[in-house]
């Protein structure tokens, strides 16, 4: 599948969400103060996907703390590992908490920024994204 008609897909229908409504400097600066030593990104463009999974795999997630949600961002504004923006998109791993557009992982906090967009998906859709360029 092409990166234009996955993109399509995953939007099509989706839930638009408003993220955190500050400029980035401001943004990159809340989450110096906020995320202590854990890595962070601040991101723009981004979906949070609620991943259909198995009843099996629910529990198997819930016992390690998780829940079946990734966020997908498309715009890394700033990057604690490496103290700049970065290109390129990301992937997170499945979430940890999610409280005042700050999405978690077990290893890394997102500061999403700015509109964005919540949507159901399969996780077949979601492996998919790996395969795409």
């Amino acid at each position: 599948m092409e990166a234009a008609q996955l993109a399509y897909f995953l939007l099509d229908g989706a839930e638009h969400v408003e993220g955190l409504p500050l400029p980035d400097d401001e943004l990159i600066g809340l989450a110096k103060r906020r995320s202590g030593d854990r890595p962070f990104c601040v991101i723009r463009n981004w979906i949070i996907l609620d991943v259909m999974v198995s009843a099996s795999d629910e529990k198997s997630l819930e016992a390690h703390g998780l829940q079946p949600t990734v966020m997908l961002g498309r715009e890394i504004v700033f990057d604690s590992r490496n103290q700049g923006s970065r290109p390129g998109g990301l992937r997170s791993s499945f979430q940890y908490s999610f409280v005042e557009s700050v999405f978690a992982s077990k290893d890394t906090l997102y500061y999403l920024a700015g509109p964005g967009f919540r949507k159901h998906t399969s996780l077949t859709a979601v492996l998919t994204l790996d395969n795409v360029g």
